[in-house]
């Protein structure tokens, strides 16, 4: 039996997320909030299975946001994860490395 961890989001990946939601509001109302819906999802499966999801050489695990082109990257220790960026899948990498 696994046991929940916390998870955090640093300010950067909120302001991702804010950003993002904004965009999606902006398209069609509604839709903001189901990606904030969708984001709390993956956050909710990361705090019930932080080792489901494979770890990098830098130790970045990564899980995907359904329904949109996102991902959720954290960082795991023994005691919580970190959510460091809410990212669009196309964007570069390189973005979210200067964050590490």
């Amino acid at each position: 039996m696994t046991r929940d961890i916390p998870v955090s989001l640093r300010a950067d990946a909120e302001s991702d997320l804010t950003e993002a939601a904004l965009w999606y509001e902006d398209r069609s109302p509604g839709l903001g909030t189901e990606l904030i819906r969708c984001v709390e999802e993956a956050v909710d499966r990361v705090r019930r299975h932080p080792r489901s999801f494979a770890a990098d050489e830098e130790g970045v695990r990564c899980v995907p946001v359904r329904r949109f082109p996102y991902c959720l990257l954290y960082l795991l220790d023994e005691q919580n994860a970190v959510v460091f960026a809410v990212w669009h899948v196309q964007r570069d990498s390189s973005g979210w490395k200067l964050r590490l």
